[in-house]
C-alpha cells in the first residue's frame, strides 16, 4: 500500500509524541512531505582528512594524527590539553568538558 506523503501528518508517524510533534510545529513541518524536503543548513564531508598545516580559521576539517603529549589543568574546572601531530605539524586542542575516567583511560585509543 503506497500511501501519499503530502496526506500524512507527523502525528500520524509512530514515535512522534507530543513534545516532538509541538517542536515540529514550531519549525513549520506539518506533514511527512515537510520532513521530506526539510534539508539541513550545510553538509560536512567528514570523509576529506585535512592536513594540519592546510587548516584555516573557521572553517571545518577533519584531521588524523597521533596525540604526542596531553596534560590536566583545572582553572576553577578541569581542561584537558592535547598536543596533536600530523605529518605536516602540530595542533593543540582543549577539551572543556571532559570525563576523566573516560577520555584519559582511553587516550590511547582515540
Amino acid at each position: 500500500m503506497i500511501t501519499d506523503p503530502q496526506n500524512i501528518l507527523c502525528n500520524q508517524l509512530q514515535g512522534v509524541g507530543p513534545k516532538t510533534l509541538e517542536r515540529l510545529h514550531k519549525i513549520n513541518l506539518f506533514r511527512v512531505q515537510d520532513l521530506l524536503f526539510h534539508l539541513p543548513i550545510r553538509y560536512e564531508d567528514r570523509t576529506k582528512i585535512s592536513l594540519i598545516r592546510k587548516l584555516k580559521v573557521g572553517e571545518y576539517a577533519a584531521i588524523v594524527g597521533t596525540i604526542i603529549a596531553n596534560k590536566v589543568v583545572r582553572y576553577g574546572r578541569s581542561m584537558l590539553y592535547c598536543t596533536l601531530q600530523d605529518i605536516s605539524g602540530q595542533l593543540q586542542i582543549c577539551f572543556f568538558n571532559f570525563n576523566k575516567q573516560k577520555i584519559l583511560g582511553n587516550l590511547f585509543h582515540l
